[in-house]
Order: structure tokens, then C-alpha cells, then sequence
């Protein structure tokens, strides 16, 4: 019902495809089916690495760590990372692997923030909600960490947030009881809004 899965869709269809084949190898507990799907989405769309990388590394932090705020620290720590690496270090990072999206061309702005204010209030929510949903949910605490560091910088960086709303819908549904009440009913308003928005309702965002 998200218009903006629907503009990532036709936008995008590279970057929807190449997501969509990492949902579901998320969703496959076989490590040998999850690597054989990862593999191939590498090839239709890079920004598939990054998602990989946060995978691997909020695994590996679940696994070693013992205390929910050194996993909740790392799986943001590692978010913040890749967004900082793909902006404000742009030049350095994308350029020196020899991306034609280092510059900027690339970084040019356009970020809206009533799309990542959702984001950040359920970031609150699952950052706050104990230890147990933590560790379940540290891989997509650390992608919207990773959006709302992008989110400034790239004008299509909703795509991270559309491309995997099936699987942060799982992690909202995750909430304790009240957070996940209050969340629905933001989200709701929220849903509203952008909707009138992507339609272009009435022709009072851009009249003519």
C-alpha cells in the first residue's frame, strides 16, 4: 500500500530485484541456499553489498557480545559506518573503488524529513526495547541508522527503507505491545501524508 515501494519498483528495478532476492535469502535458515542467493544480487546491484556487510557484521556482534548495549552499539556503529563511508567520505571510499557515483553528482542533497522522522521514531522504539528484541531485530536497527545517515546526502535513499519494508514490517510487529500500538498509529498518519504526496492529490504539492 506504500506508494514508495511502488516508485522503487519502476524506478529502480535493478536495485527491487537485487533487494528482493536478499529478502529472501534472509528468510532461508540454509547457509549454503542464503550464499548462493547473496552471490548473485552482488551482480545486479551493488548497493547489495552494503547489505551484506551489515548482515555479516551485526551477526557477528549478536554472537560475540553478551550485553544487549555492546550489540544495539556495534549494529549502529557499523550503520553509521557504511553511511558515512558512501557520503561525507565519498571521495574516498566509492571513488577509490572506482564507482561512477563518487562525487557530487552523487551527494547533492534532497533528503526529506518527513520521510526519515518515521524512521527515526521507530528507530527510538527498537533501540528502547529491551535486549531480547535487540538481538533479533540488530540488522535492521543497523540499516535505518544506515538511512538516516544517508538520508541528508543522497535524494533516493528511501529506496533502503521501501526496498526492505516487508522485513521492518517484521520488526515493528516484533514491538512490545505498546510500542507497537503507538508505532501503527503514527505510522498511520505517516502512510496518509506520503500517500497524498507520491499521488500528487489535488495537485497541492506541485499546482500547476
Amino acid at each position: 500500500l506504500n506508494p514508495s515501494i511502488i516508485d522503487v519498483s519502476m524506478s529502480g528495478m535493478r536495485n527491487a530485484l537485487a533487494w528482493t532476492i536478499i529478502i529472501i535469502a534472509l528468510w532461508n535458515r540454509s547457509k549454503v541456499i542464503r550464499f548462493a542467493l547473496f552471490l548473485p544480487s552482488l551482480f545486479i546491484h551493488s548497493a547489495t553489498l552494503v547489505l551484506i556487510l551489515l548482515y555479516y557484521s551485526t551477526n557477528f556482534s549478536e554472537k560475540i557480545f553478551k550485553k544487549g548495549a555492546a550489540v544495539l552499539a556495534s549494529g549502529l556503529l557499523v550503520g553509521i559506518c557504511m553511511g558515512l563511508g558512501l557520503t561525507v567520505l565519498n571521495e574516498l571510499v566509492v571513488g577509490g573503488l572506482g564507482d561512477r557515483r563518487a562525487g557530487a553528482d552523487y551527494i547533492r542533497g534532497g533528503h526529506s524529513f518527513l520521510q526519515a522522522s518515521i524512521w527515526i521514531i521507530l528507530l527510538i522504539f527498537m533501540c528502547t526495547s529491551g535486549y531480547d528484541y535487540i538481538r533479533r531485530n540488530i540488522f535492521i536497527i543497523s540499516v535505518l541508522s544506515w538511512y538516516q545517515i544517508m538520508n541528508p546526502f543522497i535524494p533516493h535513499a528511501y529506496r533502503i527503507w521501501a526496498a526492505l519494508l516487508p522485513i521492518i514490517s517484521m520488526s515493528v510487529l516484533d514491538l512490545p505491545a505498546r510500542k507497537r500500538q503507538v508505532f501503527l498509529f503514527l505510522y498511520s498518519g505517516y502512510l496518509v501524508m506520503q500517500y497524498a504526496y507520491w499521488s500528487n492529490l489535488f495537485y497541492y504539492w506541485y499546482p500547476v
